[in-house]
């Protein structure tokens, strides 16, 4: 077992190093430890499920665009009373219960939405307005509003599968997977010299699972349906029906208590100015909306500290004269 302990603080600047871009997601963390488990244990190349979750269908927001055609059936005064509502749902209790609220409050705020732009509130963790209200108004005026799931929605539209949820697969396939997930994936497993496989993305396995009906990989509450029925009798019954586990961290405890720190000194307001990417007054506004336990956005605050603990390594020095280049010969 590989515990993650809270001295993530110097493990995160010398991660961001190696990630060579501001990649805003806690699990590069647990995928990099999984990489040095394995190379001290003399393993220098590891299968990788990367993939799956796309092709098969194993996102939670994939079972919620399957279901929520059964409260569609509500009349829009109601649907829009329930929207309205979820957002009385607690943001940021910690632990399992809080992740329920969280994914309950998500699905059920966009209800009312068309079904592209509702697919895409399920992929983002912070909605457009608490994004643009950090962000710094001169940065703001250049976006002008542009919404930030704006190229995501144009491939989705892309797509002619003839109204069919698969292009809600096929999306995450061609632009969250390549990168993201396998970004990460890659990046990590070279920091400590090891090579990760995907068999998954097999390109045979792809033609053939990427053409097959939405309903064969999610069915209601089942995600990765057909996946589950041939592995019967292959793999243990514990294993095809367990709950999903992802390269998940305690983000959220770390921002709320162990980086406190960091964070202090990194949003400072001296910082932020002399940055000038982000706005004093809305960094405070979500830390305070989240400390208290109103809104959960951490995610937003995680995507703030890596943006400036890259910039302060890739902009404000060169980077190959930082320590993280000298402790690792392997990138000169």
């Amino acid at each position: 077992m590989i515990n993650i302990k809270p001295e993530v603080s110097s493990l995160l600047e010398r991660l961001i190093w190696h990630m060579d871009e501001p990649v805003a997601d806690p699990a590069i963390i647990a995928s990099f430890l999984i990489s040095q488990y394995a190379r001290r244990n003399g393993t220098v190349v590891l299968l990788s499920g990367q993939g799956g979750d796309e092709l098969f269908g194993g996102y939670p927001r994939y079972q919620a665009m399957s279901l929520i055609n059964l409260l569609q059936t509500l009349p829009l005064s109601v649907q829009g009373i329930i929207a309205k509502g979820s957002t009385l749902i607690p943001g940021a209790i910690e632990g399992a219960l809080g992740a329920k609220l969280r994914r309950a409050r998500r699905v059920l705020s966009a209800i009312t939405d068309e079904p592209d732009k509702r697919f895409m509130a399920y992929c983002s963790t912070t909605q457009d307005p608490y994004i643009f209200k950090v962000l710094h108004t001169e940065i703001r005026e250049i976006l002008n509003d542009r919404s930030s799931a704006e190229q995501s929605l144009k491939t989705i539209q892309s797509f002619n599968f003839n109204g069919g949820r698969n292009k809600y697969l096929c999306r995450d396939f061609v632009d969250y997977l390549p990168n993201h997930n396998l970004l990460y994936l890659d990046k990590m497993g070279m920091a400590e010299g090891v090579e990760a496989r995907v068999p998954l993305l097999d390109l045979e396995i792809v033609k053939k699972v990427i053409s097959l009906p939405f309903e064969w990989k999610v069915n209601g509450l089942k995600t990765k349906k057909i996946l589950r029925d041939v592995a019967k009798g292959i793999v243990p019954n514990e294993i095809i029906n367990r709950a999903k586990t992802g390269l998940g961290a305690p983000y959220r405890k770390w921002l709320r208590y162990d980086l406190e720190e960091m964070w202090n000194d990194l949003t400072s307001e001296a910082s932020l100015r002399k940055r000038g990417w982000f706005d004093p007054d809305g960094v405070r506004e979500i830390r305070r909306l989240s400390q208290t336990g109103n809104l959960d956005l951490y995610m937003l605050q995680w995507a703030i500290l890596t943006i400036e603990l890259w910039a302060r390594q890739f902009i404000d020095r060169n980077p190959a004269e930082g320590r993280f280049a000298a402790d690792n010969p392997k990138h000169p």
